[in-house]
């Protein structure tokens, strides 16, 4: 029995364009959460009644997480399924997120915003990961960007429109507006109309190899071709053989076919004074 087909090209680069949208958004809230404060400590000091040189430790303490909480989680989970720890740094992320914006207490934000650095490193690392296998090699770069590409979006448009929200309503609504956004991305979700959602991914069908050859038949094929092209060239452009009563043409597979040579006596007198032997000495 044949392998069954496989999957058409167009829904299952569809897919991965979905995966690479719901990655593109979750990168995009992380580096958005990140940085908006930095526009906004003046509001986090005068709230929670610290000086502006200690609400600046919010953004030092995420970095922390990030930088070294980050690799300290990817090697730890390094056996982990990729798609199931994807979806745990992003429930962490968010759940850690909440203190952030009802606490009252600086240290808490602190500890906070240290874990949520951490979550963010795994949360990177794992999505660039998923992001180049789930598209073919050629294009795996442009994966790449995409996902990368979610922390720039975030700096041009996420920070200034933070900001804004923090300095129109609160500072803390911010992160509460950003939690909201992050609970909906789902780098796993199903088509519409798919029933296949929760399943394992399809593998496509590989075809059977085809029936090994004999050892060296491929290569003593190949080098009898090789050496009846180089023989036949050789025949063809030699002075001795040319002549326009011989009328050549090229065979199947690059071989060549011709007329009979014609004798000694037709050839023109330059040719046959070098085809035939020369006078012994009297």
């Amino acid at each position: 029995m044949g392998p069954s087909p496989a999957p058409s090209n167009e829904l299952t680069r569809s897919r991965a364009n979905l995966v690479l949208a719901a990655l593109f958004l979750g990168t995009f809230i992380l580096g958005s959460a990140e940085t908006v404060v930095v526009g906004l400590l003046d509001l986090v000091a005068h709230d929670l009644k610290v000086s502006l040189s200690s609400a600046g430790l919010l953004v030092t303490a995420y970095a922390l997480g990030l930088s070294i909480g980050g690799p300290v989680l990817a090697a730890l989970t390094i056996r982990f399924g990729r798609r199931p720890l994807l979806l745990i740094a992003l429930v962490v992320y968010l759940v850690l997120t909440v203190p952030v914006f009802l606490s009252g207490s600086f240290p808490v934000i602190i500890a906070a915003r240290v874990l949520t650095g951490a979550a963010h490193g795994l949360f990177v690392g794992v999505a660039l990961s998923i992001a180049t296998t789930i598209v073919p090699v050629e294009r795996a770069g442009r994966a790449i960007s995409i996902v990368i590409g979610g922390f720039a979006v975030s700096l041009a448009l996420g920070v200034p429109l933070g900001t804004l929200v923090g300095r129109s309503i609160g500072w803390r609504d911010t992160f509460a507006v950003l939690t909201v956004i992050g609970i909906d991305p789902h780098p796993d979700r199903a088509e519409p109309g798919r029933p296949d959602r929760g399943r394992k991914p399809r593998c496509r069908a590989v075809p059977d190899p085809p029936a090994a050859e004999p050892a060296g038949a491929g290569h003593a094929r190949l080098r009898g071709r090789g050496v009846r092209r180089v023989l036949c060239r050789a025949y063809l452009h030699h002075p001795l053989f040319a002549g326009p009563d011989r009328p050549v043409r090229r065979g199947a597979e690059g071989s060549c076919s011709h007329t009979a040579r014609p004798p000694p006596s037709e050839l023109s007198p330059a040719v046959g004074s070098l085809t035939t032997a020369p006078p012994k000495p009297s």
